[in-house]
């Protein structure tokens, strides 16, 4: 069996304004316990384990408070971002089978803004987890960005969790690439902007406008090539992936059903 290129293959086309009754404590609301279905492979050192369509389950949570309202055109912070992810029960006995002792590694998260279609690809950590000798295996995982979601217009916005990807720290080919598959509301956090939005007046200018270069857009290398080395990096195996992966994820989120916390 050749080493896992399905599993590689799978993940590369995978302030001024104020706050209007901010609570000062932080979100103590969670997602439901998500159903997601993976795509995974452990190097095994002989060819790899691979895996397809078996269950794994996460909770997400952001910073944002329960009950926050905020002023229109106000920036509101993800961060602190945390996850729970309970791994697929074949994946780690797989690792068992390797006498793995832990996993340590990284990631990314796609939520996005259910309103506005803002997304964020929000790149996870996570440290050294031992592998258990029997029963599941449960990761904690932390955001490391710091993006807010802008409120550009009053109403809802609602943060709802779409696909993510585990990497596992120097070995490229051990790692999964999970899909939302959960029927249920797929929730976050959710929170209103009120009041209209500050308006700005561009200063005058006499300077006469001046038409800007044409701008050739960078390539994108959105492929692995086949056989190719990654350079062992840990990031590598995820490739070029996250604008497709972040366009991929916007199918599914499909679902319009704001939990309120």
């Amino acid at each position: 069996m050749s080493k896992p290129t399905v599993l590689a293959g799978t993940l590369a086309l995978c302030g001024a304004a104020a706050l209007v009754g901010l609570s000062a404590t932080p979100a103590a609301a969670a997602s439901r316990d998500l159903a997601y279905s993976c795509d995974w492979g452990v190097d095994d050192g002989d060819g790899g384990v691979e895996g397809s369509g078996d269950a794994a389950s996460a909770t997400w949570d952001s910073g944002i408070a329960d009950d926050l309202v905020v002023a229109t055109g106000t920036s509101v912070p993800l961060s602190p971002y945390t996850g729970t992810i309970t791994l697929p029960t074949p994946f780690v006995d797989a690792l068992r089978a390797q006498e793995r002792p832990d996993l340590a590694g990284g990631g990314f998260h796609l939520v996005v803004v259910d309103e506005s279609e803002q997304a964020f690809d929000l790149e996870l950590l996570y440290g050294p987890t031992a592998v258990p000798a029997e029963g599941p295996m449960t990761l904690q995982v932390e955001g490391l960005d710091e993006v807010s979601v802008d409120t550009p217009e009053p109403g809802t916005y609602t943060l709802v969790t779409a696909d993510f990807q585990l990497f596992v720290e120097e070995d490229e080919n051990t790692g999964l690439a999970c899909e939302l598959t959960d029927e249920g509301d797929p929730t976050i956090d959710a929170f209103e902007a009120v009041g209209e939005a500050p308006t700005t007046t561009p200063p005058a200018t006499t300077a006469p406008a001046v038409a800007p270069s044409p701008i050739r857009p960078a390539l994108v290398q959105t492929d692995a090539a086949e056989g190719g080395s990654s350079g062992g990096h840990g990031l590598a195996w995820v490739g070029g992936a996250l604008s497709l992966a972040l366009a991929a994820g916007l199918r599914h989120v499909v679902r319009r059903a704001p939990r309120r916390h």
